[in-house]
């Protein structure tokens, strides 16, 4: 998984500047690449990663909420309604199980992915290939994700393979990406 989540990040750098121009992306990316391995050493050291996983899913939000605010142009009144809308479910999930939490924060960003694109495609916004990947690997791999965690109940929840399907997901969201960046010409530093 660690070699998928990095794999983006690397063709960012490698493409000089590109990355200054997709600093959410970049982002993004960047904090999921910082949870994976925080979170395998929590784990391999025998602590539970459940608040950190916690704190990145609200983390990657917040990121997500601006990419979209970014590149949208939408008035200021859409961030402040997410970011309070976050607050409450952060609050109101952080002593609930994680499935809720989970849940929660995974449907306010698919909300948000199909807004930005029904909201792009009625304005006539073009986006660039690397926002359009990104917003269609955002809704893969939420969706995705929201269905896992419904099916979690039916089978027995300490269950492996339910997680190996999840990174399985993360890891096809992350190649779309990681694909946009590779098919982009390189930038040259000026």
């Amino acid at each position: 998984m660690l070699w998928v989540d990095f794999l983006p990040i690397f063709l960012f750098l490698v493409k000089n500047s590109l990355w200054r121009n997709n600093l959410q992306i970049f982002s993004f990316l960047t904090a999921s690449f910082l949870t994976q391995i925080i979170s395998l050493l929590l784990v391999y050291r025998g602590y539970e990663n459940i608040l950190l996983i916690k704190f990145y899913s609200v983390f990657s939000s917040l990121i997500i909420f601006y990419f979209f605010y970014s590149r949208l142009k939408l008035r200021k009144g859409y961030l402040l309604v997410n970011i309070l809308l976050l607050c409450l479910i952060g609050f109101y999930s952080f002593r609930k199980s994680f499935e809720i939490h989970f849940i929660l924060i995974n449907s306010l960003i698919l909300v948000n992915s199909l807004f930005s694109l029904i909201y792009s495609l009625k304005q006539n916004i073009i986006f660039s290939l690397i926002d359009n990947s990104f917003i269609y690997s955002l809704l893969f791999y939420y969706s995705a994700s929201i269905v896992i965690v419904y099916i979690l109940p039916i089978i027995n929840e300490d269950s492996r393979q339910i997680w190996i399907v999840h990174n399985l997901i993360e890891m096809i969201s992350k190649l779309i990406i990681a694909y946009s960046i590779w098919k982009l010409p390189s930038k040259s530093v000026s």
